[in-house]
Order: C-alpha cells, then structure tokens, then sequence
C-alpha cells in the first residue's frame, strides 16, 4: 500500500497506518502525532495516508486523479497548517475549525508541520481540542514534533503517537559557545566577537544556539521562568538567522542577538 522505500526507512510508523487504512481492519484514527527529526519522513506519511483515504484502489502505483493530486502537492483536500512567524495563531486554528464543518466530498487531512509548544501555544490548542476529539466525518489530524513531551498534553491525550525512526544528526560543539547567554553587556559584545573570530559560519553558530537552548529547556522544564527566557531567546536566534539571509552583516546580527537577552 504505501510505497516500499518509506516501509523500508520507517517500518513501524507506515506498518501502524497501513493497519488503519486496511478495508475491514482498523480504522483511521482522529489525530496521530508523528515523532523524531527527519520531516521529510514524516511529510511523506501523511500525504501517503491522505492518497490512500482518497483513492478508489488502495494501491501504491495509483494514477487516479486523487492520487496524482496529492503527490503534485495540489488536493484540497490536504491542508498544511504551518507557523505564521514563530506560532500558529488562534485566528488560524479557528478558521481551520470553522472551514472543516463544512461538509467535503474529500477525506480530509490536516498537517501540522510544526506542532510543539512553543509554536501551538495552549490557546491556540484548545480551540481545536473538540473537533480533533470528534472531528466531523472523513477529517484526520497529524501533528510533527521532535519528542512526545514536545506537545501539549491535550494535544497527546486525543492522538495516537507514532515514533519514526531517528535520522543521525550531527555532534555539536557547544564548547564554543561558553559564556553563552551573556550576563552583561560587556561580555555580551566580547562574545560576538570571539564568536566572528572562528571559523565556524554565523548560519552555523545560530544553529549551535538554537541546539543548546533547546537542550536547556528540556533539562530544566520545572523552572518555568529560565524555560520562558530561554524560548525569547530562541525566537531572537531565528530572527537573527532571518537577518543573515537578507544578507544583514554578521557582525550586526551577532551584536543585536546577544544583547537582546540583557
């Protein structure tokens, strides 16, 4: 049913759907929260399973109007939500909820492409939490993250988590980041430069940031105010990255960054 190099790379995830999606076996269920790094994966399983909801035959080689449109990126019925800036609004999630009672000839499903906390903040959650626990007839919910702990518990309490299979990621070296986040605005201003000084592209120093906050807020999530510090900290990071593809001088970026959080 789904194609064999995605059952290759991710056995367990496209065994669980292809269960769902078997006639007379299982059926689909309202919202499935697919876990790990690698999107593509992920992506790739969701349009799979919105092609098989839609198609007449069930078969991988399909070349039927629905299946050609999904794997075009161009069916109606799949509706990628993604962030507008850093969150996912509570105008969006409430024009999602006012546009899926309307009724569909489709099976419709909804993607969200990043779904963690920090990007589905709990008031936008909760004008979705009814209908993804009982959603109209043929709509079906997949929500990416990292990890499971990622998502808001009612988001997870209404879903199926389904982990995928990691894809291995480079080490990073956070050594070169001591001293980060600067305590003042001295060492603040002493920092970006030691940071310019290496031969480590700025591009790459935000990512090295965004890890190791990340990985601070994971380690200590009982303390409620660093954690909150630390994701401000990680919107400036991404507004800097943005800077650098407006090809914004390094030097400015690094300097505006670091003193954001003083």
């Amino acid at each position: 049913m789904f194609d064999p190099i995605i059952k290759q790379k991710q056995p367990f995830a496209a065994r669980i759907l292809e269960s769902a999606l078997t006639p007379g076996r299982e059926k689909p269920a309202n919202a499935y929260i697919l876990t790990g790094n690698n999107t593509d994966d992920m992506l790739f399983l969701a349009n799979e399973t919105a092609r098989i909801l839609n198609c007449g035959h069930k078969i991988e080689e399909c070349t039927c109007v629905n299946c050609s449109w999904v794997r075009q990126n161009t069916h109606p019925a799949v509706i990628r939500v993604e962030p507008e800036k850093t969150v996912i609004t509570i105008a969006r999630t409430r024009e999602l909820k006012h546009s899926l009672l309307i009724s569909s000839q489709y099976h419709r499903v909804i993607i969200f492409t990043k779904a963690d906390y920090k990007t589905l903040h709990s008031e936008s959650a909760n004008a979705l939490l009814k209908i993804i626990e009982e959603p109209p007839r043929r709509v079906t919910f997949f929500f990416f993250a990292r990890d499971r702990e990622d998502m808001l518990d009612t988001i997870v309490s209404r879903s199926q988590v389904i982990p995928l299979k990691y894809t291995p990621e480079p080490v990073f070296d956070f050594s070169l980041l001591g001293g980060f986040p600067p305590e003042n605005r001295e060492k603040a201003l002493l920092l970006a430069e030691k940071l310019l000084k290496e031969n480590t592209p700025a591009e790459d120093i935000l990512e090295i940031m965004q890890r190791h906050l990340v990985l601070n807020i994971k380690q200590n999530s009982e303390n409620r105010d660093f954690c909150l510090k630390n994701i401000n900290y990680l919107k400036n990071v991404q507004k800097a990255a943005n800077e650098l593809k407006s090809y914004v001088n390094p030097q400015a970026v690094l300097d505006s960054l670091l003193l954001s959080g003083l």
